[in-house]
């Protein structure tokens, strides 16, 4: 009981710092831009491309550190399957948008490997 009392304090622990790290990083940095830096960055978020790949990446993440908290089994089978869906369509934008195929091929590499990293480690740790 008290093992499972604090692996739960862990995991609310790393879920603040998952979301409080970054966003004092992003303020901080908004900060210090100027307004027009500030708008073209806000633009650059706000793309279908971003927010298709990385919002979904990023939402795993935060789904699955959730469904740590609560021992919820679906939650981390959706957190697979977003965090799946990004890294398809992250590879997609960069196959299409990329000048270089050896620069979308690495990439794409690299994001097949951190998929299957992080499913086997969803598998085998949860």
């Amino acid at each position: 009981m008290k093992k499972e009392k604090l692996m739960k304090i862990d995991a609310i622990i790393q879920l603040l710092l998952f979301i409080m790290i970054p966003t004092f990083l992003m303020r901080r940095s908004l900060m210090k831009m100027s307004e027009e830096d500030r708008k073209r960055f806000v633009g650059e978020l706000t793309k279908k491309s971003v927010l298709s790949t990385y919002s979904l990446i990023a939402l795993s993440i935060l789904l699955l550190m959730i469904g740590r908290i609560v021992d919820i089994v679906f939650l981390k089978i959706i957190s697979g399957l977003l965090f799946s869906i990004g890294v398809i369509v992250h590879s997609v934008l960069i196959w299409f948008h990329v000048s270089s195929k050896y620069k979308a091929l690495l990439s794409t590499t690299l994001g097949i490997i951190g998929l299957i990293i992080f499913l086997w480690s969803l598998w085998k740790i949860y």
